[in-house]
């Protein structure tokens, strides 16, 4: 009795060591978006440089880049939690099949050579074959059950690390004052309208109604030589950055035109096995 008793209060104490642990690390990756990229890169370009040093360097190659995007795609999660302007109002069962399907993209490949490497060709077809049904499965149930529409290659699209950057500075600026109270004592007339209308900028980009891309209008674009890859007034587009769960609307014809792109790969397999 003395024993189950002690058991327990180890137990406990592990356990909530972990949870300490646990909301520790929540809250370091929350505040250290650009430490974590690094991180998360050097773990994918370490998957590049072993490639070819050994006899099993492209499945140990494989495995460390899967395992970098599987990372990204946990930190992501912790990002999307923390960060209230990236968190979507997908239902949940949606958003576990979606982390699903790209749990799947970014693992098989991986699968592949070590089935290869494990069992031979048809070891390797086997698994090809089983992973591409689970994932077809996957893909027309969201396709059917929930209308997801158009899907992408990877069903959950990774957070930019800038953006995170730009919504963790905005969060700190904004969390103990309004900003209307605060444009309206410290602001003149004049700036306040320049103000309202830098945080509108409707004129200077424009969001695709299909996909939900977000491009920059012929007039806002800057000379030829001052041009970059960026949206103007980057720092303060955080609307832009809310993740978008809009999915398209299909018709009867593009349903079965999507449902025929999902099953595609399987039936690649089958006739290649046969």
């Amino acid at each position: 009795m003395a024993t189950s008793t002690t058991l327990d209060t180890v137990w406990e104490k592990v356990f909530e060591r972990y949870k300490e642990t646990w909301l520790w690390y929540e809250q370091w990756v929350s505040k250290n978006p650009t430490t974590v990229a690094q991180v998360e890169n050097t773990f994918r370009m370490l998957s590049y440089m072993i490639a070819g040093r050994f006899e099993d360097s492209q499945v140990m190659s494989e495995l460390i880049f899967a395992a970098s995007n599987l990372l990204v795609l946990f930190h992501d999660n912790i990002f999307r939690k923390s960060l209230e302007i990236f968190k979507s109002n997908i239902d949940l069962s949606q958003a576990k099949l979606m982390q699903w399907v790209t749990v799947i993209s970014y693992i098989e490949v991986f699968i592949e050579l070590a089935a290869s490497r494990i069992g031979g060709e048809f070891t390797r077809w086997t698994m090809i074959l089983l992973v591409q049904i689970f994932k077809s499965i996957l893909r027309l149930i969201l396709l059917f059950k929930y209308k997801s529409g158009i899907q992408k290659p990877i069903a959950v699209s990774p957070v930019r690390r800038e953006d995170i950057k730009v919504a963790s500075e905005t969060d700190d600026t904004h969390e103990d004052t309004d900003l209307s109270t605060r444009l309206s004592s410290s602001l003149s007339k004049g700036d306040l309208e320049k103000s309202q209308l830098e945080e509108h900028p409707t004129e200077k980009v424009f969001k695709g109604k299909r996909y939900g891309r977000t491009v920059r209008t012929l007039k806002s674009a800057p000379p030829l030589n001052q041009r970059t890859w960026k949206l103007p007034n980057d720092n303060i587009e955080i609307s832009k950055l809310k993740v978008s769960s809009e999915s398209t609307v299909l018709g009867k014809r593009r349903i079965i035109g999507e449902s025929i792109h999902i099953i595609r790969p399987l039936i690649h397999c089958i006739l290649v096995y046969s």
